[in-house]
């Protein structure tokens, strides 16, 4: 028996090593170094849920313990501590109780721009027991309408900065019975109730309901608006355990206490909300909250407040490769830049532009807990994809047909892989992962384009769209590859390399069907344009279609 493993291993340990052995074995400690890095991260999570933070808004009265009167948030010319957040927020729920208790689980809707009032109404709302539905500020009208009936809202708190487009449909909100608050100093009409003169006269002493409804880790925490690409906008749940989980995401990218988080992608959406105020809460860091992002403005910032870590989606690094040079650009503390949708050649330019900043590129869905993180900074790839890394995060690619729109099965009625391009002999650690590799002997490094999808579990639950089961399923593939399995389908096309790395392609159902009857122009573009995504972008290509005129 040994002597057929060694005759079986040899061979197979030549072909994995030739002929680029020395980075395998680089990527391979990396894979590990990663795993353990994750597996020291999981057993933080589950001592603060020992500890009874059972949600963001949880883990920062968590730190709130530990580090009452440090910096937590800045903005403008504006420090608030921890203690003073607190305040702010038992003060905010005080106001809102005030008006009449909502029954727990109840949407409230938030309609805020970047500001600190988002994060205090955020968690008065989390200490009433109530569910928090992040609006986007730029939706108006008929779409504003829409989001606050698909959520089912019974409340929903603004600015004075966006009350009037509150006001363009206020007669719809008193017909759906809907409380408006405005938290912000002003004269408002009637119907509107002014929050910011009930907050004056509240106490900032806790409120004792905080702790009379107990906290199912699955049940909804807040709700958030999709960009609505393929249709209007859709509500989706996030329970109290992923908005926690996304407070480790700068424990992953390599961040401390010490660092200085400069934060101005919106707070409404994931990114911002989730991994940019939960990754700070998790690290105990300062967040720099800057109500837009200003390319000008972008470096002098960083200066100002000292960054040291910011958050990016790919076109933002692009504006600032655009820029004229200026002295602040290379005069700055940044160390670390954390995001999504960064192209390789933009990649490229920023880091020979503006120094050592590390680039940790990744992946996410706002409705599902599949992630890559792109670790060792191999630019243009999501993340990685080897047998370590599923076992932090699970997923599958299938085949699919992109002229029918749907994953290809056969006669049984069962999807298959694609063949991925990362050569089994890769899982030459441990030696269980060798002999299931030896299955298949193909290695076919180019790769083949395949649907992502990641299976729903009782650990990963899907908790779909609010009000509408249907679009929810549409979300689902059952019966994948056995009876009974179910997987979350995320709509996007991937490709995984020979060395185990995960490349975004294309988003389906969007991209190049506006000539549906032009194949050959359509063969065209697939032969010599690669489609990208970026974040708030989805199914857009690059080149533009306005190069394809040359």
């Amino acid at each position: 028996m040994a002597l057929w493993l060694v005759l079986v291993l040899l061979p197979v340990l030549v072909l994995w090593l030739w002929p680029r052995g020395p980075l395998r074995l680089r990527l391979l400690l990396e894979d590990a170094r990663f795993s353990l890095q994750a597996a020291r991260l999981k057993r933080s999570v589950q001592g603060w849920l020992r500890q009874g933070a059972l949600s963001l808004p949880g883990l920062f009265q968590l730190q709130l313990r530990s580090r009452p009167d440090s910096v937590f948030l800045r903005y403008r010319d504006e420090s608030v501590t921890y203690r003073q957040l607190e305040a702010q927020s038992n003060r905010a729920a005080r106001a809102l109780l005030s008006c009449g208790r909502l029954p727990p689980g109840a949407p409230v809707a938030l309609l805020l721009g970047n500001e600190p009032r988002f994060l205090a109404a955020w968690f008065s709302v989390y200490k009433l027991r109530l569910v928090a539905a992040f609006l986007n500020t730029n939706v108006r009208r008929g779409a504003l309408t829409h989001c606050l009936q698909t959520c089912g809202a019974r409340g929903l708190i603004t600015s004075p900065e966006l009350l009037d487009a509150v006001l363009e449909i206020l007669p719809e909100l008193q017909d759906m019975e809907i409380t408006v608050w405005v938290m912000g100093p002003g004269q408002f009409p009637p119907g509107v109730i002014n929050l910011h003169n009930l907050m004056e006269e509240a106490s900032e002493n806790p409120l004792p309901c905080e702790t009379e409804t107990p906290i199912n880790l699955l049940d909804t925490a807040i709700c958030i608006f999709t960009s609505g690409t393929t249709g209007l906008p859709k509500a989706a749940r996030i329970s109290h355990l992923k908005t926690l989980m996304c407070c480790a995401f700068y424990h992953l990218c390599g961040g401390c206490s010490d660092d200085v988080i400069y934060m101005s992608l919106p707070l409404y959406h994931k990114s911002g909300a989730l991994l940019g105020v939960g990754g700070c809460i998790g690290i105990g860091a300062s967040l720099v909250l800057k109500e837009r992002f200003s390319a000008s403005q972008f470096w002098s910032d960083c200066r100002r407040y000292e960054v040291t870590i910011f958050q990016y989606i790919g076109e933002l690094c692009r504006y600032l490769t655009n820029q004229p040079q200026n002295e602040d650009e290379c005069r700055h503390k940044v160390r670390l830049a954390a995001g999504s949708g960064l192209r390789p050649d933009v990649w490229k330019e920023f880091s020979r532009r503006f120094g050592k900043i590390k680039i940790f590129e990744t992946y996410g869905m706002t409705e599902f807990n599949i992630t890559f993180l792109n670790y060792t900074g191999n630019p243009g790839a999501v993340g990685r994809g080897t047998f370590l890394y599923k076992r932090f995060c699970p997923f599958e690619l299938i085949r699919y047909d992109t002229q029918q729109g749907e994953p290809i099965r056969d006669g049984a009625g069962r999807c298959h892989r694609t063949s991925t391009g990362l050569c089994s002999l890769v899982y030459i650690l441990p030696l269980f992962a060798v002999l299931r590799s030896l299955q298949t002997l193909v290695c076919v490094c180019a790769g083949e384009t395949g649907l992502l999808i990641s299976p729903v579990t009782p650990t990963s639950p899907f908790l779909g769209y609010v009000g509408s089961r249907e679009l929810s399923e549409k979300k689902l593939l059952r019966d994948v590859f056995q009876l009974g399995d179910c997987y979350f389908n995320t709509g996007d096309l991937m490709m995984q390399d020979d060395l185990g790395y995960v490349y975004f392609r294309d988003r389906t159902g969007d991209t190049f069907r506006y000539c549906p009857s032009s194949s050959r122009l359509s063969f065209a573009i697939t032969e010599h344009f690669t489609p990208f995504m970026f974040a708030g972008g989805r199914g857009r290509t690059w080149p533009p279609p306005r190069c394809l005129r040359s």
